[in-house]
């Protein structure tokens, strides 16, 4: 049993996604070295070859050890946030400190490489790699909405906004929000997380649809008018978030 396990946690889908990551940010750290030292040597590629060789054998083994102890491989890409960026910084920082520390020790022992390059590398992969894991979120919710079917959120206060948020970040959810509905004057045709805030009375556009209430203490009538409303236009109201 326990070798099975271990069979399955070395070829599943996760453990490869992992090892994908590591690997993309390694050719970030290869990349970023190799710009740094371009610009420091003022786009000259022979002078910047010479000094990424000589960099090349301190920095990368210490920006994979940066990367292990901060595990930026095990995040989760479809959600994004701040956590990921400020644990990109973290690593990046910290394998730039261990590589502006050797190289400081290796002058010691008369073998002097470029700080310079170190600082520059720093600030370069920060922007590969924090790029890399904003951009990758959106791409991979965009490709997944195409195959899912749109729906209303009907309320656009914290309660919507919410249900907006889980219906991206949840691979497993089978809608797509396309529009908040909200008699709200200071939102109506405007645009809340990516998708527009429209009246009650331009919901005829999203005809043959669905929407979900996401109204804390609505008044029964009140519920009940938005219902018909929907019913007419032939939009299905769901009580919950669909999964």
């Amino acid at each position: 049993m326990r070798f099975t396990n271990k069979v399955f946690k070395y070829t599943g889908r996760a453990y490869a996604s992992r090892i994908g990551l590591l690997l993309i940010d390694t050719l970030f750290a290869v990349l970023s070295l190799f710009l740094a030292a371009w610009l420091r040597q003022n786009f000259v590629v022979p002078g910047a070859l010479d000094l990424f060789y000589n960099l090349i054998l301190l920095v990368l083994p210490f920006r994979i050890l940066s990367f292990r102890i901060f595990r930026t491989y095990a995040v989760i890409l479809d959600t994004g946030g701040l956590f990921n960026i400020v644990q990109v910084i973290n690593t990046v920082l910290a394998g730039s400190l261990l590589n502006f520390v050797g190289v400081l020790l290796l002058r010691y022992i008369g073998i002097t490489l470029s700080l310079s390059v170190v600082v520059i590398d720093f600030f370069i992969l920060t922007i590969l790699m924090a790029g890399y894991r904003m951009i990758l979120p959106y791409l991979l919710r965009r490709n997944r909405q195409d195959n899912r079917e749109p729906i209303l959120i009907i309320g656009a206060g914290k309660l919507g906004l919410l249900t907006k948020q889980l219906m991206d970040h949840d691979q497993h959810v089978l809608y797509r929000p396309v529009a908040f509905v909200d008699e709200n004057p200071d939102l109506i045709n405007k645009y809340l997380d990516g998708i527009p805030v429209i009246p009650m009375a331009q919901i005829g556009a999203y005809s043959e649809t669905k929407a979900i209430f996401a109204i804390r203490n609505i008044a029964p009538a009140k519920r009940n008018e938005l219902v018909d409303a929907c019913l007419v236009h032939q939009i299905q109201v769901l009580k919950v978030p669909p999964v």
